[in-house]
């Protein structure tokens, strides 16, 4: 039954020129009808014969990265749409504008390798406008992302100015390494190897994150997580490389965007030990059988992502 409903005081501030009353009972019901309509189960169609052989196919000649060893541990199902089927996402307003921030640093010290001189802050700032400016989003979201992004890069820069050294590799990619476990192909692109001795031929591997550090715990559980699980599968990236020409000494996450509760910048280094990368090579090796056995096909999945939802 309907409850009988008080209009808001501010209608009758409203001239009775200018109000119509109108009957919403119609357009009440339809709406009622297209929502129950979206939340209704989508027909999940059958996996044909066709299917499994294009399947087949794709991963014969597929190369597993960490994102995608990632998603298919939080849900098959997420891998099997996002990975295999390449599924077009939207990006999210977070994806832009660690996009942006990613590129800006990339920029400047591109630009210190290049000159030897530490760039002012003004220069990354400009260059994470200039790249925040190709992304799609709204008026509120770019401006709430060019504010946050200037002033995190204008902080971050003043506070490590004088720890920035040149020569650093970056966007490094190891695509064309030949990088194997057993019969498994693997890659990665690195943001930034900081060489610590090159006679010795040490060196940190530093993967940025544009989040906020004070939940970083969950990402981070020695032997879980997926900023765990991402520093100890550089390692074995650098450690199977018959290309790399060092050896991996510890492995960081550089926090761009400082503490909410602090204030302050934080970076979380990891020493990988050969049990880590022992434990990680045995995961993707469960991992590789269960997707060449196309398990994802049938996993009830993790009933919160957008394809479980959607199912």
């Amino acid at each position: 039954a309907h409850q009988q409903q008080v209009a808001s005081l501010f209608l009758r501030e409203i001239p009775p020129a200018y109000v119509e009353e109108m009957k919403t009972a119609e357009t009440e019901d339809e709406a009622l009808a297209r929502l129950t309509t979206l939340r209704l189960a989508v027909p999940r169609a059958p996996v044909t014969a066709d299917v499994r052989e294009w399947l087949a196919e794709r991963l014969a000649n597929y190369t597993l990265s960490v994102t995608h060893l990632n998603h298919y541990l939080t849900c098959p199902k997420l891998f099997y749409y996002r990975n295999l089927l390449r599924v077009p996402v939207a990006k999210t307003k977070h994806l832009a504008f660690g996009t942006a921030v990613h590129s800006a640093l990339f920029d400047f010290l591109a630009q210190f390798n290049a000159t030897g001189t530490i760039p002012k802050a003004g220069y990354v700032t400009r260059r994470f406008l200039a790249h925040l400016d190709r992304e799609i989003l709204s008026d509120a979201e770019r401006a709430d992302a060019r504010e946050l992004g200037t002033e995190a890069l204008r902080r971050y820069v003043q506070q490590y100015a004088q720890s920035f050294s040149p020569g650093s590799l970056l966007e490094y990619d190891f695509r064309r390494h030949g990088v194997h476990v057993d019969d498994i192909r693997l890659t990665g692109k690195l943001d930034k190897i900081e060489i610590v001795d090159e006679a010795k031929k040490l060196v940190v591997v530093v993967d940025y994150k544009t989040g906020n550090p004070d939940s970083a715990a969950r990402h981070f559980r020695n032997g879980g997580g997926d900023y765990w699980r991402q520093l100890v599968f550089y390692k074995l990236l650098t450690e199977l490389s018959p290309q790399f020409p060092y050896t991996m000494v510890r492995g960081e996450l550089d926090f761009i965007q400082p503490s909410r509760r602090t204030g302050q910048f934080i970076k979380k280094a990891y020493e990988v030990s050969p049990s880590d990368t022992k434990e990680l090579a045995e995961t993707i090796r469960q991992v590789w059988s269960e997707i060449k056995a196309l398990k994802f096909l049938e996993a009830e999945g993790c009933g919160e992502c957008e394809y479980c939802l959607r199912a």
